[in-house]
């Protein structure tokens, strides 16, 4: 008989023990069953694949066709991950979709879903570098101490070609883009990264966030070395940017990548803010290991829910 636990880790996981037996672990049982037939439909594939891979590979490079033995290869290693990429979103998409509620749920304040996260006004704004397109998923939307936030994971790509025409695809940013509404309307504010002198001299000249923006000076030393400040109202943005602004941008960078640069802006009701992430955020389960074997990621996805809230307590000085 498969035995599922959770213990709990500090003061945010307090009393969610109880919730893990009562209203998680019998979806998870449920789910095992399923995750097992569809485990065995994706190796099938991936088996399939990974023979006609082999096989056309063989062939080409028995009969001295080199090139035509390399593309079956490379093809038919890209069937095998492109099947278990399928099997897998799938079953972990109808996991996360059960629990994740009951999770939102838990910390109060927040559920999942909404559309408010434009990744294109990021763009606009300089917090995340211009793309083509964008590929966004698991929006969450909450409030926190009365102030509204909104979040997604966000996957953006530009495109350019080579010298011989063909396209090439770019990831140029992977991470979470945070929204939190702020209190009274904000000129824009825009916290680029410092380079150092010739460096921002080129950015200010050639960054369509910095163009028509003015640069002013913040009043923390660890901060002037990690950021410049661009505003289109310096007056507005010298009384909007005060100490527990600069602090807050500080310590979120300290503890959501362990320091550095933060891309973040401000403009109207709105502070914008992305994390760079390797991580998949609320990324629930495997389809190749048990059910049972899920609290590392409800560890994960619980911090990661936590996130805005903590983002928010930062700026405000909490």
């Amino acid at each position: 008989m498969t035995t599922y636990s959770f213990t709990e880790q500090g003061p945010l996981e307090a009393g969610f023990a109880a919730i893990f037996h009562e209203r998680i672990v019998p979806i998870l049982e449920r789910h095992e069953a399923e995750r097992q037939e569809l485990r065995s439909k994706a190796i099938r594939g991936m088996s399939i694949s990974g023979l006609g891979g082999a096989s056309g590979a063989g062939i080409g490079f028995t009969n001295e066709y080199e090139v035509a033995g390399g593309v079956a290869g490379v093809v038919g290693g890209m069937g095998v991950f492109g099947v278990r990429s399928l099997y897998e979103s799938r079953w972990k998409a109808g996991l996360g979709a059960e629990i994740v509620p009951i999770l939102c749920d838990f910390l109060g304040g927040m559920r999942p879903g909404g559309h408010m996260v434009s990744a294109s006004e990021f763009a606009r704004l300089g917090v995340v570098p211009t793309h083509h397109s964008s590929h966004t998923e698991d929006p969450v939307q909450g409030e926190h101490n009365g102030i509204a936030w909104a979040l997604t994971e966000a996957k953006l790509t530009s495109r350019s070609r080579d010298s011989k025409g063909r396209r090439r695809n770019k990831t140029v940013f992977r991470g979470l883009l945070f929204q939190i509404a702020v209190d009274r309307p904000a000129p824009r504010i825009y916290f680029a990264r410092d380079r150092g002198g010739v460096i921002n001299w080129l950015s200010e000249s050639m960054s369509g966030a910095r163009r028509g923006l003015e640069k002013i000076e913040a009043s923390d030393p660890e901060f002037e070395k990690i950021y410049e400040v661009y505003t289109d109202d310096p007056a507005a943005a010298r009384e909007y940017v005060d100490p527990n602004v600069l602090e807050g941008l500080l310590l979120i960078s300290k503890y959501a990548r362990g320091g550095g640069y933060v891309a973040a802006a401000f403009e109207g009701d709105w502070f914008r803010l992305a994390l760079p992430r390797r991580r998949d955020f609320l990324s629930l389960g495997s389809l190749f290991r048990p059910t049972s074997e899920i609290e590392a990621d409800l560890h994960n996805a619980l911090s990661d829910l936590d996130l805005p809230r903590r983002i928010i307590d930062a700026l405000s000085g909490r």
